[in-house]
């Protein structure tokens, strides 16, 4: 099965699909100061929650870029629920492709930085794409102890590594919304809800090994390292003040 499909399966029963929480989200359009007036890019956008919420909080406009055409389906119907069509597209294409002359007053990736490579390269392209007096806002997974297993240590990095980046970028790290335990159990338990249900549902589908497995897998991962070693933070970021 296309990996595409199976994130879809384990997504389907969520609106935020990071371990975060709409609080939390309004609590970061508060601290970058958005506004009817504010242009707003989110890279790798899912389902557009992030956009749909500042919309409805603060009737930003903007553009949402995601790869699935279920996450586009997803978002615009959320969009249009909201009244908020109007002010919000949805573009759907790989984060990577897309290119634009528009400079907006907040540039996003909240966990997504895969498509880019990783944080640093992340944060260096979506510069390009931000005002000077813009923000980038950038959700990341990080190592929450120097002892994880190597295996771990080749996939993230310490915060005081992701600082280093952020100033050889030409930024300043401005604020820190970090992720508790609960916000990191419920979001890996969505995706497993939606695998399970999914498995429920399709008892003589084909892929069905295919599914289970990576469930397996999933859970064998999260509770063997990634819960112990690993946490979740949206970073927010301005340019050097100097």
């Amino acid at each position: 099965m296309n990996f595409f499909d199976l994130v879809n399966i384990s997504e389907k029963y969520m609106k935020v699909i990071n371990p975060s929480s709409p609080e939390k989200i309004l609590k970061v359009g508060e601290i970058v100061k958005v506004d009817q007036s504010s242009r707003v890019l989110d890279v790798g956008a899912g389902f557009g929650e992030t956009l749909a919420l500042w919309g409805k909080h603060f009737q930003i406009s903007g553009i949402g870029v995601d790869i699935r055409p279920y996450a586009r389906e997803r978002a615009e119907a959320r969009f249009k629920e909201l009244n908020l069509e109007d002010r919000l597209e949805f573009v759907c294409m790989d984060g990577k492709q897309f290119k634009t002359d528009e400079k907006f007053d907040v540039v996003a990736c909240l966990g997504a930085t895969f498509i880019y490579g990783d944080f640093k390269r992340t944060l260096q392209t979506l510069e390009a794409m931000m005002k000077d007096e813009g923000r980038a806002v950038i959700g990341e997974r990080y190592l929450s102890r120097s002892d994880a297993p190597e295996s771990l240590q080749k996939e993230a990095q310490t915060e005081y590594e992701l600082l280093k980046d952020i100033r050889e970028s030409g930024f300043e790290l401005e604020y820190i919304i970090r992720s508790s335990q609960d916000e990191w159990d419920r979001y890996i338990c969505d995706n497993w809800y939606g695998l399970i249900k999914w498995l429920e549902h399709h008892p003589d589908h084909p892929e069905k090994q295919e599914v289970l497995d990576f469930l397996h897998e999933h859970q064998a991962d999260y509770l063997q390292f990634e819960r112990e070693f690993t946490g979740w933070a949206i970073y927010i970021m301005r340019k050097s003040l100097c």
